[in-house]
Order: C-alpha cells, then structure tokens, then sequence
C-alpha cells in the first residue's frame, strides 16, 4: 500500500493542460475557424412579403453542415421561425399552429396535390399581400416521417419546385438529381414570394455539374454565396462530391467523381 501511495503521489503534482474548446460563431453558428460570415450579406435581406417557419427534424440540428443556420444568418429574425421537433401539437408549437390558421400559409413539399410554386404565390392567391411558406428540414425520410407524423401538414395547401438544376449542396447526397437543400428550397421561394424579377445568369466553375446554372433572382444569388463557400471549403479539405442516388443507380457507383 505504501508503494502504491508513493506511486500516486508521483502524479499528484502534474497538471494538464486542458484543451480549448472551439468558439462558434455567433451569427453563422459555424466553428470560428471556418467562419462564413464573410460570405453572408452584409445586412440581412428585407424580406416583406413572406415569413418561413422551418419545421426541423432533431437530428439535423446536430449536423456540421446543416443549412438552416446559413439561411437564419441572412434573414431577418421575424422572417425565419425554426421549430424542432418530430411531433408538433398545438399544445407543444402553440405560435406553429396559430399560424395555420392563416389561408395564405403553403407547404412546401412534392405531391401528387402540390402545385408549383410559381403559380400559387401570385398576388392574386395572396390578397393579404403577405403569406406564410412552411419547410421540412432534414434528410428526405426525416422530412417524410415528420409529414406522415403530422396530420395537420396533410391539410395545408401544398406547393413543390419545378426545376431542371442540380443542387449546388455537393457535400450531402440527394434522393435525385432535382433535389435540393433546405436553404435552395427557400431561396426559390423567397424569389416566387418576394416578386424579385430581376434575372441573371452566373457562370458556375463546377464543371461536373454543368457549364451555366441560371440564377433566377438576387435572392438565390444572395443565398447561395455561402453554401458555396461551404461546400468549397469542405471539398479543399478532403470530402469528395456526392452524386444523387438516382445518378449512381443510373451511371454505377465508380461514375462519382472526385475533386482534384
């Protein structure tokens, strides 16, 4: 016993350095070090005509590269309400519910009954001049089962995108080449919803992907900077582009291409 007290007391005196813990960033929520706030506007957008209310899935809320955190960051507070949850009852999500009481509140998520987003946010179908667009945040079988899980979702008029790009979202895989991330999805609707006619066309370096990407609205340009920051940077340190699942079914898993 003697041995092993002299033993202890050996390293009774030591002391360990501790590690430093990683600061966030406050307004990007992305590890300082890799801050993208350079890349957000430089103001927040002046949304007017449209808030969106996110309904995230638990397990998105932990992921390093979710978008939702980009997309608060260029939003105004009262534009951009994120919920999370996988069941949302009026007793849990009073101010959710409150809000679907409202006509002009649309879902935005595929369906046989969606209509495309372009032809339901018109003025004529918002008379109040103000509506409210409603996004299922996670993988796509997250943002299925919290649809399956919420009854309520099934009674909102839905709409869908109607596009022919390739998410620019690189880094995570998607169902199929006409999926997008979260932060597209609201980007294209903030255009529809802000009435931003305003049109450019942006050369897109990607090459895999495609030679030109129309970037419809100011909006989508604005929103999309620092999803591409993010993606560049994750692909300048090691992570390899994903293809949709639809693209390796079709070409074969040895078709992915990877970043020089």
């Amino acid at each position: 016993m003697e041995n092993e007290g002299s033993f202890l007391e050996i390293f009774s005196d030591l002391t360990f350095e501790k590690e430093p813990s990683r600061t966030t960033c406050l307004r990007c929520r992305r590890p300082s070090c890799v801050c993208l706030c350079e890349y957000l506007p430089n103001e927040v957008l002046p949304i007017k005509n449209t808030t969106l209310h996110i309904l995230q899935h638990p397990n998105e809320e932990n992921r390093p590269l979710n978008t939702v955190s980009i997309l608060a960051a260029c939003l105004p507070k009262n534009a951009c309400h994120i919920y999370k949850g996988r069941k949302f009852s009026p007793q849990g999500y009073p101010d959710l519910h409150e809000v679907l009481l409202n006509g002009e509140t649309f879902l935005l998520f595929p369906g046989e009954d969606a209509i495309d987003i372009e032809e339901a946010l018109v003025p004529e179908h918002i008379k109040s001049g103000h509506c409210n667009i409603l996004l299922l945040d996670g993988t796509w079988k997250q943002a299925a089962s919290i649809y399956n899980q919420n009854k309520f979702l099934k009674k909102i008029k839905k709409v869908q995108l109607k596009i022919s790009t390739v998410s620019e979202y690189v880094i995570r895989t998607q169902p199929n080449d006409n999926s997008v991330s979260t932060l597209e999805c609201a980007a294209i609707a903030l255009s529809h919803a802000e009435q931003d006619t305003q049109i450019k066309e942006v050369s897109f370096p990607r090459k895999y992907l495609c030679d030109f990407i129309p970037m419809f609205f100011c909006y989508f340009q604005a929103l999309l900077k620092p999803l591409r920051a993010l993606c560049k940077f994750q692909l300048d340190h090691g992570a390899v582009v994903h293809q949709s699942k639809e693209y390796v079914a079709k070409h074969g898993p040895d078709s992915v291409k990877f970043i020089q």
